[in-house]
């Protein structure tokens, strides 16, 4: 199947939301946003204290 960009970014920031909070402030923390390479189309995202912020105001809220 071909992904998109768009589909990718998407996917990435689902991942993001579903990482947990302690994970992902540690990794803030350390480097100051968070990088991930898609497997799929090879693209380089980098995430901000503020990328994610809005990631969580714009998503429901992730059941445990």
């Amino acid at each position: 199947g071909r992904f998109t960009r768009r589909s990718s970014k998407e996917r990435i920031s689902q991942a993001l939301l579903h990482l947990g909070e302690k994970e992902r402030n540690g990794i803030l923390a350390e480097a100051g946003l968070v990088a991930i390479d898609c497997q799929f189309c090879g693209q380089h995202y980098r995430f901000t204290r503020g990328d994610i912020q809005q990631l969580f105001d714009e998503s429901p809220p992730v059941l445990h």
